[in-house]
């Protein structure tokens, strides 16, 4: 939990803040929470951030801070920092300097939270810096900070499918002390049952209103509180029902590859039918080939029906094996099987014979395994 601060005051007003720009700088904090997802104002919002920088490096001051003292807001909405984005930011950084102060929170022990410019930050780090630029906002409790985090993030930058599914349920839970888990599942149910009561529409009618009404849903009130932080969010439920909560069950490589290779969220819906059912293998058989799947789609930087396409044409490439070649195999592996049985089944067989039958079963049986180790050895 993000701490109070007991010296935040003069600190800031060691610095010259007065009663009227902590009360501004209080009414930006409050623009930007108000500025949510359903209008996406984007330039607006980033208007609102530069003004509140603005009015934190007049009435505080920008300061140089050690990077060493800097931390990330350990429940920052967005987890994905792509390696690539870092790079070009740090390239950015190098040519031209920090152009924009981090917005950071002190904190007790000395340490700063990250409100604003986390990338700056592990860029800065990774181009060996040694200090930044930053303005301070005061403490804030963990609850008021993660959902100005969310809010800001949600307008400023699209968050991935995954991201804004881990970060929402997160909200939920500050707000309702509901676990993530019992937040799916509510919202799947009550997502399904007002789908077939079609009643979906009324309450997707509550976006961006003031008030919600949720009369004649036939909800239970653990559903309304959960659909309530969707609604204060500006969060379509379906929406978030049928596309976020669906990233959650994502395969951990298909996430890993989203957070650091910036693999498209539809490309890894589509990727995730490469599983061990649909491929008839092991899951770390299957593992492997998703991987070079990912490869491949990232090298080629292919669109999502390329990616389609692809995953189609893996899938049909094994079903043509089994229609053809394997079929043909097992076919005749059943032939020869079904021979032998047959053979058993003869009231004249003598125990010489049965014993050659005992050895040449054993000998099959050995062949079976050594294929089945050179196999997985060539994997």
């Amino acid at each position: 939990m993000v701490k109070q601060r007991s010296n935040i005051a003069s600190l800031l007003n060691s610095s010259g803040v007065t009663q009227t720009a902590n009360h501004r700088i209080e009414e930006l904090l409050s623009e930007i929470e108000q500025l949510k997802a359903d209008s996406l104002d984007k330039s607006t919002l980033e208007q609102q951030i530069e003004e509140l920088r603005l009015q934190l490096k007049e009435q505080g001051g920008e300061k140089r801070v050690s990077i060493d003292l800097i931390v990330p807001n350990p429940n920052q909405p967005r987890q994905t920092f792509t390696q690539t984005d870092i790079n070009e930011l740090a390239q950015s950084l190098e040519r031209y300097g920090q152009l924009e102060p981090v917005i950071l929170i002190p904190q007790d022990d000395e340490t700063y939270v990250i409100f604003d410019g986390e990338r700056r930050w592990r860029s800065a780090r990774q181009n060996l810096w040694t200090e930044l630029n930053a303005v301070f906002i005061p403490a804030l409790e963990e609850k008021d900070l993660h959902r100005k985090a969310l809010i800001t993030t949600l307008c400023r930058q699209d968050l991935n499918a995954l991201d804004r599914a881990e970060a929402v349920l997160h909200e939920i839970e500050l707000e309702t002390k509901i676990p993530p888990l019992e937040s799916v599942n509510l919202i799947r149910s009550c997502i399904f049952r007002l789908d077939r009561q079609k009643t979906t529409k009324k309450l997707i009618e509550n976006l961006g209103q003031s008030q919600y009404d949720f009369s004649g849903l036939e909800l239970s009130d653990l559903e309304i509180a959960v659909l309530q932080v969707l609604l204060e969010l500006s969060l379509n439920p379906s929406s978030f029902a049928a596309l976020d909560l669906k990233a959650l069950g994502l395969f951990d490589d298909l996430k890993v590859a989203i957070r650091t290779q910036g693999l498209p969220i539809k490309h890894s819906f589509t990727l995730s039918r490469l599983s061990a059912k649909n491929l008839k293998v092991t899951e770390a058989i299957a593992k492997r080939k998703r991987k070079k799947a990912i490869a491949h789609v990232l090298e080629n930087n292919l669109t999502t029906s390329e990616t389609t396409a692809y995953v189609n044409s893996l899938l049909s490439e094994l079903d043509s094996d089994d229609g053809g070649i394997l079929h043909h195999k097992q076919k005749s592996f059943h032939r020869a099987t079904q021979k032998i049985l047959n053979g058993l089944s003869d009231p004249d067989l003598t125990n010489e014979t049965l014993s050659t039958l005992e050895v040449e079963v054993k000998r099959i049986l050995e062949t079976i395994q050594e294929k089945i180790a050179n196999q997985s050895a060539e994997l």
